[in-house]
């Protein structure tokens, strides 16, 4: 793993969206995410049916390697591709979630 792993001190506050996001037919549920996650939710769902809807600002601190793991967990195996979904969207490097979390960052 990349020594660069760490959390990003000083940036405590995130961007976010609250997002929209259709699960079938008939189900939609709105979610509160860090922006980097929508790349992993459009994978999931198909970028038609996540729809963001509102910037919001996260208070919480993130690790990129933490979160790697976390989304990985979270999201599961995409059965197609035959690796996980945050694979798919940042590849096995975590130089690219980092980035995209470090872009985030609101000081």
């Amino acid at each position: 793993m990349p020594a660069m792993a760490g959390i990003f001190k000083g940036a405590i506050m995130y961007k976010g969206k609250i997002v929209s996001v259709k699960r079938g037919m008939a189900e939609t549920t709105t979610i509160e995410v860090p922006v980097w996650e929508i790349k992993v939710l459009e994978l999931v769902h198909g970028k038609s049916n996540v729809d963001p809807l509102k910037d919001v600002k996260i208070d919480r601190e993130y690790e990129a390697e933490n979160e790697y793991g976390r989304l990985g967990t979270k999201y599961g195996l995409d059965g197609e591709r035959g690796i996980s979904f945050v694979e798919a969207a940042y590849g096995t490097d975590i130089d690219k979630l980092e980035a995209a979390v470090k872009k985030a960052a609101v000081k």
